[in-house]
């Protein structure tokens, strides 16, 4: 069918569910995203999701045909995290400019992109996937998926089962385990000292454990890490250097480190992730 009579079956069966089901999250519609508006080679189709979004929204906000939207779902094929930035603000725009002020932004499907290579394979790709997951962190997105953990797609960065042993796990995935404890200890705490397209850095704390999340690019040599203030007494310090013959990378695990003055130095090079877990007292 056409573009509007899609808008009219999104407005029919949204308005029903919430009348029928008053407590669901109703939304749409996984738009191809926003490509467009910041590459000049974008295609025909490319730019025909800005036309169908735009009159999408403008169709569920008009008096004549209102529709409830409790998320707007898009699509995020990113060449970096500056750009999943640059899409984050361009989504949340609209949605405010067509008065959904409350409407979450969910990128459904996210991956980074360099033409037809394998990136998973290449050293770099574990510390640009920790640096787009960061900037996901700190920006109006509400959800962001990766495109896909399923290890017989060749989207799949995080394993595959190519081997009989079982699942292989690439660096990627060390990467997102990386993450993932932050998200365990599950309160976000402010850092300062970042350098875009250099230095990201993430930190959380669950009020006895603290950790620090650093992932660099374009940056190479000695970071001060300043936690005074905060009770802790020990640190581990954990490295992921992403490559090798099949992009496995390397991770790291050192013994808890005595944690004097509050302060660490550390030494890093191009594209490494290092995960700091502090211990030994409670944080605010």
């Amino acid at each position: 069918g056409s573009d509007e009579e899609y808008f009219e079956l999104y407005r029919v069966v949204a308005t029903h569910l919430r009348q029928r089901f008053p407590r669901i999250r109703i939304g749409a519609y996984s738009s191809g995203g926003f490509f467009s508006l910041n590459n000049l080679g974008a295609s025909r189709l490319e730019h025909r999701y800005i036309d169908v979004l735009e009159r999408f929204l403008e169709y569920i906000t008009s008096p004549d045909t209102p529709a409830p939207l409790d998320f707007f779902s898009w699509r995020a094929s990113c060449e970096d995290a500056e750009e999943l930035s640059l899409h984050s603000n361009y989504a949340r725009n609209y949605l405010y400019q067509y008065g959904l002020r409350r409407t979450q932004s969910i990128v459904t499907d996210f991956s980074l992109r360099n033409g037809d290579k394998p990136q998973h394979m290449e050293r770099e790709y574990p510390a640009k996937l920790v640096a787009a997951l960061i900037t996901a962190q700190k920006s109006d997105i509400d959800m962001l998926f990766l495109s896909s953990g399923d290890p017989r797609s060749d989207r799949c960065p995080f394993f595959s089962t190519e081997c009989r042993s079982g699942k292989y796990l690439f660096g990627p995935f060390r990467a997102l385990e990386a993450f993932g404890e932050l998200c365990r200890l599950g309160t976000e705490v402010e850092t300062d000292g970042e350098y875009r397209r250099e230095l990201s850095t993430l930190a959380a704390t669950n009020g006895e454990e603290g950790a620090i999340l650093v992932a660099t690019r374009g940056f190479s040599g000695i970071i001060e890490i300043d936690v005074k203030g905060a009770p802790y007494t020990a640190y581990t310090l954990r490295g992921l250097i992403g490559g090798g013959e099949r992009g496995e990378g390397y991770y790291s695990t050192d013994k808890p480190t005595s944690l004097k003055d509050g302060r660490i130095l550390l030494r890093v090079g191009r594209y490494e992730v290092y995960l700091l877990s502090f211990s030994g007292g409670g944080a605010e």
